[in-house]
């Protein structure tokens, strides 16, 4: 952290992923404490998000915000999770908590709680647009995920391709989504099966329990 400082000065925003991958309360705590003076945007997922109460520990020691919420699905699931005042920043994944309806409503009750929206997006250029889309329409909207998939093979599956302007993207003013596939692509392009890619122990056991 601190070299990545020196290279890119204190204007920057940094955030850090811990990917749940540290499976104890007490060495996120540690880890936080080590890294809260190099001025972090946010720390996501030190806990799993549907570990509420351990979400809520560590933020209440945390003195940087702690973003989580990607792996969690619809509204009943967030409100737990605000409730408790686990989170200062959420990220529902529009292809997965229950789509853009339902992402509205998620962002409500966030901003009920004084808590901002980061939609996670990991998925590409369609899932990109839809993030742009709930960006645009809510009140309490912080930042959003992208890969620079328009450099990567997945852009050929689109009409076309948005690419940020000194890290903004242009409001669309097509119909629907103002994002058009291409259906010859697809089709040369058989769906592969892919999943996350949690760890697993030695004995095949996975490693994200």
């Amino acid at each position: 952290m601190a070299a990545i400082r020196d290279a890119i000065g204190d204007s920057p925003d940094l955030a850090v992923d811990v990917h749940v991958a540290i499976r104890e309360t007490t060495l996120s705590l540690e880890l936080a404490r080590v890294i809260t003076p190099y001025r972090l945007m946010f720390i996501e997922e030190p806990a799993r998000a549907e570990f509420v109460e351990s979400s809520a520990e560590l933020r209440r020691e945390f003195r940087v915000a702690l973003a989580t919420g990607e792996n969690i699905y619809g509204l009943h699931r967030f409100t737990e999770l605000l409730n408790a005042d686990a989170v200062d920043i959420i990220q529902p994944d529009m292809l997965c908590c229950g789509g853009l309806l339902e992402a509205k409503k998620i962002a409500a009750v966030a901003e009920a709680h004084y808590v901002t929206v980061a939609p996670h997006n990991p998925l590409g250029l369609l899932s990109t647009a839809a993030g742009v889309h709930h960006a645009a329409s809510i009140n309490n909207f912080a930042i959003l995920e992208w890969h620079g998939d328009h450099k990567k093979k997945k852009s050929e599956f689109v009409n076309e391709s948005w690419i940020p302007v000194n890290g903004y993207f242009e409001l669309p003013t097509q119909p629907g989504l103002g994002m058009t596939l291409n259906h010859q692509a697809i089709a040369a392009n058989p769906p592969k099966h892919w999943d996350r890619g949690f760890a697993t122990y030695s004995d095949a056991s996975p490693g994200f329990l």
